[in-house]
């Protein structure tokens, strides 16, 4: 999201043509919460989504959304990624869904939330940093923000 958000390039194993299962965190933590609650004991649950994701379209939503003009590059995995990670990660989440979960949160607004939440941190930094070495310490936030950001 950095790079993203600072317009550099972004390098991608594959053209980040591979497919990858996510799930908001906190759908996570509920479908960790009701396998604990319901599932049946000694037995395995995949946490995940029901729809898994080309990466390469995950990096395009928060281009598009970011409004980014990083270039997008693809590079050789290194050998040893090549011998050890399975190129499309697909969970079987049948088991999940057949207790009754259901996610909230799409990709859509993960990826959203994610790219706001970046910005917002980072613009909160550059502004207890500007407070810090301005000697701005007697100004509202209005005023701090006015002078590092609007001269």
């Amino acid at each position: 999201v950095e790079k993203i958000n600072n317009d550099e390039e972004i390098q991608l194993y594959d053209s980040g043509n591979f497919y990858r299962n996510f799930m908001h965190v906190t759908d996570v933590c509920r479908a960790i919460k009701l396998v604990c609650d319901t599932g049946d004991v000694n037995s395995i649950y995949n946490i995940g989504s029901m729809n898994n994701y080309l990466f390469r379209t995950i990096i395009d939503k928060a281009l598009k959304l970011t409004q980014s003009k990083s270039n997008v590059v693809s590079i050789n995995p290194p050998e040893f990624h090549e011998l050890v990670q399975v190129k499309d990660m697909i969970l079987n989440t049948d088991k999940l869904y057949g207790l009754g979960f259901k996610e909230l949160v799409s990709i859509d607004e993960g990826i959203e939330e994610l790219c706001k939440k970046w910005v917002l941190t980072n613009t909160t930094n550059i502004i207890l940093h500007f407070i810090k070495t301005s000697g701005a310490k007697d100004c509202t936030l209005q005023e701090t923000l006015q002078r590092s950001c609007l001269s």
